[in-house]
């Protein structure tokens, strides 16, 4: 089973300031899929690349579902 330890970071900045990358999961999976491809700090990336990494083992199908647009 993948890390879940990514699921009680809080987003230190942005559109989802203190919100955990579990909720941002919920509400709004395509912005954690843009994050994931554009934010460079390592701290926040080896998150982001942990919850893709879970993502994609548990629900790939909620991946394929975010359209190119919505990564903007």
């Amino acid at each position: 089973m993948a890390d879940r330890t990514w699921m009680s970071f809080k987003m230190p900045f942005g559109k989802y300031k203190g919100d955990t990358l579990a909720v941002i999961r919920m509400n709004d999976i395509g912005y954690l899929v843009w994050a994931a491809e554009n934010i460079k700090q390592i701290e926040i990336k080896e998150q982001l690349d942990k919850a893709i990494a879970y993502i994609n083992e548990v629900d790939p199908w909620s991946l394929s579902t975010v359209s190119p647009i919505s990564r903007e």
